[in-house]
């Protein structure tokens, strides 16, 4: 592991066991599935977004993608939080 990599420095401030380090590992894979799957949503979203920019009158179906992508945002957000909580657990 790099030095600056993000696991390596939770796993050095936390001090974590080998165990722990097992189950923070699969928290991560866990967490970057999730991740991956809301950020393929939001690039689905911004495409038919963009889309609509070559259609006249779109105001209502761009304000319900904006909603979609802000929803989609805010779900990161909590997946992140919540990752963090799992850490915190271990």
């Amino acid at each position: 592991m790099p030095k600056n990599d993000p696991k390596e420095i939770v796993v050095k401030k936390l001090n974590f066991n080998e165990n722990q380090i097992v189950a923070y590992d699969e928290l991560i894979k866990v967490h970057s599935k999730e991740i991956m799957v809301l950020n393929d949503a939001i690039l689905r979203t911004k495409n038919n977004l963009y889309s609509e920019l070559s259609r006249a009158d779109n105001k209502k179906v761009t304000d319900s993608l904006f909603s979609i992508l802000a929803s989609l945002q805010n779900k990161i957000e909590i997946t992140h939080y919540n990752h963090f909580l799992d850490i915190k657990k271990l």
